[in-house]
């Protein structure tokens, strides 16, 4: 079985940014496009062990990643 990694987007400039850290950090990911809703605010990254939520914590978590591997 594979993990899918999803992102969330909308058509803001963070969700093209979150697009872009995930696509260079080689981390395989599907995209899901969103209309906004007042209790999710894409970008959402959409993982196993849960979700993580808008762009500053997107880029921590790849940073995270990186430095583990």
């Amino acid at each position: 079985m594979t993990k899918t990694t999803f992102l969330l987007v909308d058509d803001s400039e963070d969700s093209e940014k979150a697009i872009d850290l995930l696509k260079n950090s080689g981390i395989e990911f599907e995209v899901v496009a969103f209309k906004v809703d007042e209790d999710i605010k894409p970008p959402v990254l959409f993982i196993v062990e849960g979700y993580v939520e808008g762009i500053n914590f997107i880029r921590d978590y790849i940073t995270t990643l990186m430095d583990e591997s």
